[in-house]
Formats: C-alpha cells, structure tokens, sequence
C-alpha cells in the first residue's frame, strides 16, 4: 500500500483501535500530535511555537516515527535529521533507506512518497534545497557545528533531532536553533541536567505495558542487595527453568553499580 493512502486512511478513520497494519498506536497518536502542532505552528508563523517534543519508551517504535514525520508531512517537504551519534545515525539511515529490503517501509510492506535522502557522512550538506521536492538529510549534530550558517539555511522546513533530550547542551542548543525551522525532539528521556522538557505527547513504560499493542512482555524485577555472582547465576538458571526455550526467548537485565561491574557479571 502507498504510505499516502494509508495516512489518509488513518486520518479518516479517527484512531482505529485495531487497524490492518504495522504500526502502533502510540506512533500513530504521536504522528497526528506532532502534525496538528506544525499546522497550528504554520499559522502562527513567528509568533507560534517552534520546538516540540515527543516522549516515547524505550523500544515503542521512535524509529519508525521518524521514518513518519520525515517523509509525509505537506508543507514540510525538506527535513534535516539529527542524531548525537555515528552508530545512531546509520541506523536511522538503513530505516530511511527505501531502496534497501532493510528499510522501516520494506519491514512494514509500504510503498513510501518518493524522497531523496541524503547521508552527510557520504554525500555532504547540500547547498540550497528545492521547496517541491521532497527532500532528507541526515547528519550528526558534530557535522552540523563544522557548517556554515549560510549552509544551514539551505531551505530547510523541519529538523527531527532523535535523542532531542540532549539538544540541552548549550552549544547544541545554539547551533540547532540557527536552522531556521521548527524542532521536533524525539526522546525517551525528557531531561537534561537541570533542563526539563515538557512532552507534547508522552508515552511511557507504563501506557506500553497497558497498550493493546503488546509492546512490553511480561517483566520480572529482581531487587538484590549485594552484587554476588553465584546468586545472579542461580536467579538466571532458576528463571531458565521456568520457560519453554522453543517457545519464549527470555531476556534478563542485569543492573550494577558501575559499568564495570556490569560488564564482570554479564560474563
């Protein structure tokens, strides 16, 4: 199905609660909060507000979000994708990378708008962006402070910063508002420091393990007093016994005092 189509039904069919797709009803919530806001944003022009923020749990599907707001919103055809990381950044790229059967549309059977996504690591920035075409660029915010502001006001209509939370940081935070665009920050963790966002639309651990969606399995939460290993072994080896292997994957987190520690009990 055209992606396009799929918006359209979505948008018609007023949040179905068991709709025939991939996604989830917290991206499809968070997708529709986030493009009211750019409408209103729109109208308002200088006077509206120019960052939003979603907060989404760990594993709940930020991805696939961004896939969404980058490449389907009218009006904002020419979008900048920013990351805090090299590792962060491919990722994102293999999900936007529609020619490749790896992509967020390929997983989902998805046939997106046509865009042209630029990788800066490979191609640099661009130097001036074409309003009809639809256009993503992805790059770290480290390649960002290395750009001219000429560079960065190549025509862009939307920055996307995954990890949003870490714009916080003061010269981050300069350099990402010189792009004359509205932010949308995507993050699980919604502070920094002293600094606290305020979530346009929030989704926690809490709403996932409510959700219909069965995002989150069952979780077992085993509190110990002291980091022995020999008690984390039989905890493991009990919990092993209590499932079907052919069946069930199980997975434990383990959490220590200090990396080190984590990392000598993971062994």
């Amino acid at each position: 199905m055209e992606i396009s189509k799929l918006i359209t039904l979505l948008e018609d069919s007023s949040r179905l609660k068991k709709p025939k797709h991939s996604f989830r009803q917290c991206q499809i919530d968070a997708y529709f909060n986030i493009k009211a806001n750019l409408e209103k944003y729109r109208s308002l022009g200088a006077n509206g507000q120019r960052e939003f923020v979603v907060q989404m749990a760990t594993g709940t599907g930020k991805s696939g979000l961004i896939c969404l707001l980058a490449t389907t919103l009218n009006h904002f055809n020419n979008v900048l994708v920013l990351t805090h990381s090299v590792g962060i950044r491919d990722q994102l790229r293999d999900n936007l990378n529609c020619k490749e059967n790896t992509s967020f549309w390929a997983k989902l059977n998805l046939q997106p708008n046509p865009y042209e996504l630029i990788d800066v690591s490979k191609a640099g920035f661009p130097g001036s962006l074409v309003k009809q075409k639809r256009t993503v660029v992805l790059s770290t915010v480290q390649s960002l402070l290395e750009l001219s502001q000429a560079k960065r006001n190549a025509g862009y209509d939307l920055v996307i910063f995954d990890e949003g939370h870490r714009k916080g940081a003061t010269v981050w935070e300069k350099i990402v508002n010189s792009v004359a665009a509205p932010n949308v920050l995507i993050t699980a963790t919604p502070f920094r420091s002293e600094k606290i966002l305020h979530p346009d639309f929030k989704y926690t651990f809490a709403d996932a393990l409510k959700s219909e969606d069965k995002i989150l399995k069952r979780v077992k939460i085993v509190q110990k007093s002291e980091s022995l290993e020999e008690d984390i072994l039989l905890q493991l080896r009990e919990l092993r016994a209590t499932y079907d292997l052919s069946k069930n994957k199980p997975r434990a987190m383990i959490r220590c005092n200090s990396f080190l520690d984590t990392k000598k009990n993971a062994k």
